[in-house]
């Protein structure tokens, strides 16, 4: 609060004239806050004034250009590729990109989604409007907001080809590291407070017909006691994602453990529309424990979930670099690779569900402390139905009509090289080009007769009611 206060003061001191290496001097002697963290937070504050990166290729202003083309196709359900990117960037600009610059950009990518439109924006509208109305006459403390979700825990092998050789007599099997093999999936539940309030492991197991089954299980060792340790729950299914009978134990377990620890005092969770999440008989019994649930607009938990804001990126990106270093460390030392991932995931998560990120993340999203423009603005952005700049939104839809332009020509141009036309062909037999066309013109010279013929009937009928009548 105390660098905010200090930026405003070296806005105001710029304003009545003055370089700003004074303005900061002045400021820094008042406040005693360091010029250099001044001169950061002074950066840092400005709007609308974003500078790009030195090896950018775009300007600030033509990114929105682009950005604002694809979203021009994305409400119309038509998501532009990277190809079209690419001509547009040419066209308007004259500069040459990358098949992967483009990928990096993250245009076609993270835009390119036909769920992106004005019904997903209503839909948010309807939420905010009913938890507006519940608020009113619900209260809930920080610890007590709760947002929960599910992100799957998956092996990734690098471009480093990691193998062992060993004899042959050896019983134990060589460590190779798998590709999009994925180990199991984290239900972490988060509260606006920063906390952790519990994790569940969903892995996986070969039960068959039968209700149980033998697994091997690698268990975090961390005393429950510690300020940054939560207890972790394990399950075991035939797949590693939450089905309806999982997600009722693990909602009855939550409800639990929040009527131990927090008797009378009620809770608040927001999660996504998944089917196994809204079934009655959870909702029902939840709420007989003074927890309430809220699920989220569908298609929206990467805009409005405080989890998929920050921690579940940070999360991945840990698991990511730690999965390859854990399996070589453990080929090198001669132990087993196979609780690898699992091992690596448990430091993941404490390094990435810091409590200033979930805080962070939960403000972000306008979801605790609820913020119903933030949360929609936020949302209109992302779906491209908020441009502002008249002349950027100009520019934007003047390079869209270029996309569709050259997208007619190569369809005009695509059909002089081709021919079309039926035919009846015979299974297993060779065909050649000239005898296809010939039997499509005389399929084509028959058709001809046949409607002239009709045609002739027709006005043979029409004489003869005229006669009749």
């Amino acid at each position: 609060m105390a660098t905010k206060m200090a930026v405003a003061q070296v806005l105001s001191t710029l304003e009545n004239g003055g370089t700003l290496k004074d303005a900061l001097n002045l400021v820094s002697g008042q406040t005693g806050i360091a010029v250099g963290a001044l001169r950061s937070s002074y950066y840092r504050s400005r709007d609308n004034t974003s500078r790009a990166h030195g090896n950018a290729r775009l300007s600030h202003r033509d990114e929105q250009v682009l950005v604002g083309v694809a979203q021009d196709f994305i409400v119309n359900n038509f998501p532009v590729n990277n190809t079209q990117i690419r001509g547009v960037i040419k066209r308007r600009w004259d500069i040459e990109v990358s098949q992967p610059w483009v990928f990096r950009w993250g245009v076609c990518k993270a835009l390119a989604d036909k769920r992106a439109g004005p019904e997903v924006l209503y839909g948010a509208k309807v939420l905010c409007g009913e938890l507006e109305k519940f608020l009113e006459t619900h209260s809930f403390i920080p610890s007590a907001v709760f947002n929960y979700d599910e992100t799957r825990i998956t092996h990734r092998g690098g471009k480093m080809a990691v193998k062992r050789v060993e004899a042959s007599d050896k019983t134990q099997a060589n460590a190779v590291a798998s590709r999009e093999s994925t180990v199991a999936s984290l239900l972490s539940f988060v509260s606006a407070s920063g906390s952790v309030f519990m994790s569940v492991y969903v892995l996986k197991a070969k039960f068959g017909e039968a209700s149980t089954a033998p697994v091997k299980f690698c268990l975090h060792d961390a005393p429950r006691t510690s300020r940054r340790c939560w207890p972790r729950f394990y399950c075991w299914k035939e797949t590693e994602y939450l089905t309806g009978e999982a997600f009722e134990a693990v909602m009855a377990k939550f409800s639990d453990e929040w009527a131990t620890r927090n008797p009378g005092i009620p809770s608040i969770l927001f999660g996504d529309q998944l089917g196994v999440h809204r079934h009655p008989d959870v909702i029902e019994r939840a709420l007989g424990k003074g927890v309430y649930l809220f699920f989220l607009t569908r298609n929206t938990s990467h805009i409005t979930k405080a989890l998929h804001e920050a921690p579940f990126g940070v999360f991945q990106r840990l698991v990511a670099m730690g999965a390859q270093h854990g399996v070589i460390d453990k080929m090198l030392g001669d132990g087993g690779t196979r609780n690898a991932i699992v091992e690596v995931s448990y430091a993941a998560e404490s390094r990435a569900f810091l409590p200033n990120v979930i805080i962070g993340a939960f403000r972000r999203c306008g979801l605790w402390p609820f913020d119903p423009e933030r949360m929609l603005s936020q949302m209109t952005e992302f779906l491209g139905l908020g441009h502002t700049d008249v002349t950027i939104r100009g520019v934007s839809s003047a390079a869209a009509a270029d996309v569709i332009h050259e997208a007619t020509s190569r369809s005009k141009a695509s059909k002089n090289w081709t021919s079309t036309g039926s035919t009846v062909v015979q299974r297993a037999v060779l065909h050649a080009p000239d005898a296809l066309l010939e039997q499509n013109k005389e399929i084509a010279e028959n058709k001809a007769c046949d409607q002239a013929v009709k045609a002739a009937r027709a006005i043979a009928r029409a004489h003869k009611r005229v006669k009749k009548a």
